[in-house]
């Protein structure tokens, strides 16, 4: 066999290595499942920009990641199917890093690590994280998390700044629910239950709105300074239901059967409409609260 003869056999069984790891849909797609990953070697690298779907389930080896996303600008549509890992220590079941990933769709379970590590400005809808080691979701900043089942994880059910997280189940987490360093974020419409630690957990600046916020075993929301909380369900926390810092304003909110205070709130914040009814400790504190606006309701009379 001469030298160019040998040289276009390689390039030919190169061309179908490359055929057989990356098939390409009709509609110009990527798609990836079990055999398409043993071809590339777990975690599979996506190192180009655009648009991926799982065809089948990815159970890496022991200890390995399934898929790492080392491009910006990428979107993987998990099409109904399952991220299955386990073992070693710390390892994502998904991990980005990269602007721009988009994931939905499907499942991660049983990683030792976080189900998904998110970069800036990512997206996440439509997912069930389940039962990995770590966090379930652990996002960077401008995240938006929506639709999605984040369960019985070993850390945190959603880490992130600055994002916006919305219509989730977060649930049976250790540690926090909903924890953000910074804050930023807006957190609307979850329910947020069962976590081994504090419901929701942020720094500063942030809206709680319209959420159920119970059976943590700790307090249902800390809040530093500078947060909006509005019309929440707080209810059944082992500890206080909110405990929320200067420059707040708690507005409408169900706050009751907590264990300890219903409302722990910073004299240099203002609250009304709430109703604290039969929590395990004062009502409100401090009971002379030099910022009560109106109409707080404190177990069926107007809040001394």
């Amino acid at each position: 066999m001469t030298r160019a003869t040998r040289r276009r056999a390689a390039f030919i069984s190169a061309g179908l290595l490359f055929s057989a790891a990356t098939a390409h849909a009709v509609d110009g797609v990527i798609e990836i499942n079990q055999t398409s990953a043993l071809v590339t070697g777990f975690p599979v690298p996506i190192a180009a920009p655009g648009s991926y779907r799982l065809t089948g389930n990815l159970t890496p080896p022991v200890g390995v990641s399934a898929i790492n996303v080392i491009a910006p600008n990428v979107q993987i549509d998990l099409n109904g199917f399952s991220i299955m890992g386990g073992g070693g220590v710390n390892i994502p079941g998904i991990a980005g890093g990269p602007p721009g990933l988009v994931v939905h769709g499907g499942q991660i379970t049983g990683f030792s690590g976080a189900g998904i590590v998110l970069g800036p400005a990512s997206q996440l809808f439509r997912m069930h994280i389940t039962t990995n080691g770590g966090a379930g979701v652990d996002a960077a900043v401008r995240c938006l998390i929506e639709d999605s089942e984040i369960v019985s994880n070993g850390g945190p059910g959603i880490i992130g700044d600055g994002c916006k997280i919305e219509n989730n189940i977060i649930q049976g987490n250790v540690a926090v629910g909903i924890l953000s360093v910074v804050g930023n974020n807006v957190i609307v419409h979850n329910r947020i239950v069962g976590t081994n630690g504090q419901g929701i957990n942020i720094a500063a600046s942030t809206l709680v709105s319209e959420n159920t916020i119970s059976t943590n075993v700790k307090a249902g929301v800390i809040c530093s300074q500078s947060c909006t909380v509005r019309g929440n369900v707080i209810e059944s926390n082992g500890l206080e239901g909110a405990d929320v810092g200067p420059g707040s304003n708690v507005t409408g909110n169900s706050i009751s059967f907590n264990a300890t205070i219903g409302l722990d709130i910073s004299t240099m914040s203002g609250f009304s409409n709430n109703t604290m009814h039969l929590n395990g400790g004062p009502e409100v504190f401090p009971a002379a609260h030099p910022t009560r606006l109106f109409d707080n309701i404190c177990d069926g009379a107007v809040c001394p």
